[in-house]
C-alpha cells in the first residue's frame, strides 16, 4: 500500500500529465493570460498598482486602519486573481491536485527547501552580479523595506507577503508543468533530455515573470534564477504540494527579517 502511494505521488497531476487527459493550449492560455493581467495590474505604472504598492514612507507615516487594510487586501487580491486563473483553466479538481495531502515527511522538505533555497539564492545572487547593469534602483522607500521599521509593520507586510508568495509559487509550478508537458511530447524518446529542457525553460520563464520593481533587471533575474529556483521544483516534485514550497520560502525569509528587526 505504501509503495502504491509513493508511486502515485511521483506521477504528475492528471490535468498536467504526459498522457490523456492533459491541458490543451487553451487551458494554458487561460491561466497565463490571467498571470499576465495580474502582472500588468500590480507591477506597472497604473493607478491600481500604485494604490496597492504604496511607498514605504507613506505606509510608515500614514499607518492608519485604512492603510493597513489596503496593504493586506492587495496581497489577498493578487493571490485570489492568480488562483481564479488556475480554477478557470483547471477547475477546482485540477487545482486541488496541485496540493497533495500533507505528510509528516513534508516537514522535512520544508526545512530542506529552506536551507537549499538560502544556498541557491546566495549562489544565484553571485551569478546575477556577473551581469552588468547600467542603472540602479532605490529600494529604501519600497513597501517591502518598510517592514524593517518596526514589528507592527513587519507583521502586517509579512501577512501580505504570504499571499504574494503563494501566488508566485503557484505560477512558478504551473510554468514548470507547462514546460514538462511541452518537452515530454517533443522529446518523448529522450526522457532525460526532456526533463533537462523542462527545468531550463521553466527556470528562465519564471525568472522573467518575477521581474518586478523590486527585481527590475530581467537578465540578472534569469542568471540568478537558473540556480535560485532549482530547489523549488525539486521540493515540489517530492511533495506535490505548492503549500510546502510556499511555507519553506516564506518561513526562512521572514524569520531572518524578523530577527533583523528585533535585533536592529
Amino acid at each position: 500500500m505504501e509503495a502504491t502511494k509513493l508511486a502515485k505521488r511521483k506521477q504528475w497531476p492528471v490535468p498536467f500529465s504526459q498522457t490523456e487527459p492533459h491541458f490543451t493550449f487553451n487551458n494554458w492560455l487561460k491561466f497565463f493570460s490571467v498571470v499576465l493581467f495580474t502582472y500588468l495590474l500590480f507591477y506597472t505604472r497604473n493607478p491600481i498598482g500604485g494604490f496597492f504598492n504604496m511607498s514605504g514612507t507613506t505606509f510608515l507615516n500614514v499607518a492608519n486602519g485604512w492603510t493597513r487594510a489596503v496593504v493586506v487586501f492587495g496581497g489577498v487580491l493578487y493571490c485570489a486573481i492568480i488562483f481564479a486563473g488556475a480554477v478557470w483553466a483547471a477547475g477546482w479538481d485540477g487545482l486541488s491536485q496541485l496540493f497533495a495531502s500533507f505528510r509528516w515527511r513534508d516537514i522535512c522538505y520544508v526545512f530542506a527547501y529552506g536551507i537549499l533555497y538560502l544556498i541557491a539564492t546566495t549562489l544565484g545572487g553571485i551569478l546575477g552580479d556577473l551581469v552588468p547593469i547600467r542603472f540602479g534602483v532605490d529600494f529604501v522607500n519600497t513597501l517591502e523595506a518598510a517592514q524593517f521599521g518596526n514589528l507592527g509593520a513587519f507583521s502586517l507586510i509579512s501577512f501580505r507577503a504570504f499571499f504574494m508568495t503563494l501566488a508566485t509559487q503557484l505560477t512558478a509550478v504551473m510554468i514548470f508543468l507547462a514546460s514538462q508537458q511541452l518537452f515530454s511530447r517533443l522529446a518523448i524518446k529522450h526522457r532525460r533530455w526532456a526533463l533537462f529542457l523542462t527545468y531550463l525553460l521553466a527556470l528562465a520563464v519564471t525568472a522573467v515573470v518575477t521581474t518586478t520593481p523590486l527585481a527590475p533587471h530581467v537578465f540578472v533575474n534569469i542568471a540568478s534564477g537558473l540556480v535560485a529556483q532549482l530547489p523549488l521544483y525539486w521540493v515540489y516534485r517530492r511533495s506535490r504540494n505548492i503549500l510546502v514550497v510556499t511555507l519553506s520560502a516564506f518561513i526562512l525569509m521572514h524569520v531572518m527579517i524578523g530577527l533583523a528587526v528585533m535585533l536592529g
